[in-house]
């Protein structure tokens, strides 16, 4: 994340730049590719019929956590070098 912060050539935006390409990377590794695993193996993939409390606790504890990420990423913008 760092390396692709600093070479992305913009101070004041490279985290943000390179926090975006995380995403699209997880969005590639977390849902297009259970969707073709799901698809080969013959399971369901129309996921808008999965049953509602498993993928509303799936959905809050994802979004629970890349909030997380996004709050470190943040937090290390305002004060690269925190004290330990």
């Amino acid at each position: 994340m760092h390396t692709g912060s600093m070479n992305m050539e913009s101070k004041a935006h490279g985290r943000m730049m390179a926090f975006l390409y995380v995403g699209l990377a997880y969005f590639l590794t977390a849902v297009i590719a259970p969707l073709i695993i799901l698809k080969l193996k013959g399971g369901p993939v129309d996921f808008w019929n999965y049953p509602d409390a498993g993928w509303k606790w799936s959905l809050g504890a994802g979004i629970l956590g890349a909030i997380g990420a996004l709050g470190v990423l943040l937090a290390f913008g305002a004060s690269p070098n925190p004290p330990v």
